[in-house]
C-alpha cells in the first residue's frame, strides 16, 4: 500500500528535521514502465527515504515479457507468379 498525503491541516505530527532526515513532509515520485511501478518517498529536502518496486504480474501466471515477433514481407502477385513457374 502507498499512502501519500492524508490528514487535514498544514502541521506535522513532529518537528521536521531541518536537514530533511524525516518523513514529516515530502512527496512520492511514481515511475510507471511496462515491467514495474516504482515508488520513491522523498523528504521535504529531497532526500530519498524509501523505495518500493512492484513488478507486473498476471493473475493467471503469465509471463511479464512482451514477445517480439518478426514478419516477412508478403510476396507481390508478380513475385508469386515467378516462384510458381
Amino acid at each position: 500500500w502507498i499512502v501519500s498525503g492524508g490528514g487535514g491541516g498544514i502541521t506535522s505530527e513532529h518537528i521536521p528535521d531541518p536537514a530533511g532526515n524525516d518523513d514529516q513532509y515530502g512527496f512520492v515520485d511514481m515511475t510507471v514502465t511496462k515491467k514495474e511501478l516504482v515508488f520513491e518517498a522523498l523528504s521535504h529536502k529531497g532526500m530519498l527515504r524509501k523505495t518500493m518496486k512492484v513488478e507486473h504480474s498476471y493473475p493467471h501466471g503469465g509471463v511479464n515479457e512482451v514477445p517480439t515477433t518478426t514478419t516477412t514481407k508478403p510476396a507481390t502477385t508478380a513475385e508469386a507468379k515467378k516462384t510458381t513457374k
